[in-house]
């Protein structure tokens, strides 16, 4: 364009000093706009870069992979489960239904012996072993019980072999030899209370060479005779 050239006054001396300073504030901004425009410039290079970038197009298609292959795990967990439920069931229901008659024999007696802390003697088909079902859904092996408790399932386990007998082929006597001495008298009244119940159908004789065996069964109606001092025979057999 044309230079145009402005004739001052001669006394303008304040508006020379205003025109300089105005240069020199339009030189500043000129090159902080010389800066602003390089950022720009730079910040415009990095969007391009990220907009060529698949990195992220690549996290997102992973992330829907894992999401999906979660969602089909997570639907086949859900059938395997509801399979097991129906096959546990099923067994459950077969173990209960199926189980040998000395098994479920032994189970009355155990149950009313440990006067119902216990509910059920099985056979576990899977595991091939004797379990003990407690009253609060537990599942113990033999081993967890206490001494006592295994000798009432011992004696339970045997009187089941001599009841299911009896049912099959003939009534035969039962000698035993201080089957009460470990356990506390609660204990020994029930199982002289069953071996009384037994004696209705049995001859039941009960060895002991201790005084409080021999009147627990007396109590339950056994008639007593004394062998040999100090050895007492206590007979439980039908009135």
């Amino acid at each position: 364009p044309a230079t145009r050239v402005t004739q001052l006054p001669a006394d303008g001396a304040a508006a020379r000093a205003r025109l300089a300073a105005a240069r020199e504030a339009f030189q500043k901004v000129h090159g902080q706009r010389s800066v602003v425009l390089a950022e720009l410039g730079a910040l415009a290079e990095r969007i391009s870069a990220a907009r060529a970038d698949d990195t992220a197009h690549r996290l997102r298609s992973e992330e829907e992979r894992v999401v999906a292959g979660i969602r089909r795990a997570a639907r086949e967990y859900a059938v395997l489960s509801y399979a097991r439920a129906l096959l546990d069931d099923a067994r459950a229901r077969f173990e209960a239904e199926h189980q040998p008659r000395v098994v479920q024999l032994a189970g009355d007696f155990f149950v009313e012996l440990t006067d119902r802390r216990y509910t059920r003697v099985a056979v576990d088909f899977g595991g091939r072993r004797l379990v003990v079902h407690g009253a609060r859904g537990e599942v113990l092996d033999p081993s967890q019980l206490s001494r006592g408790t295994r000798e009432l399932l011992v004696l339970a386990l045997h009187l089941a072999v001599v009841r299911d007998f009896a049912e099959q082929h003939v009534a035969l006597p039962l000698v035993l030899d201080d089957v009460l001495v470990n356990l506390d008298p609660a204990r020994a009244e029930r199982v002289a209370a069953l071996l009384a119940r037994l004696g209705r159908t049995h001859q039941v004789i009960v060895l002991t060479c201790h005084p409080w065996i021999r009147d627990a069964c007396v109590h339950q109606g056994a008639r007593s005779a004394l062998l040999d001092p100090p050895t007492q025979l206590s007979l439980l057999s039908p009135s």
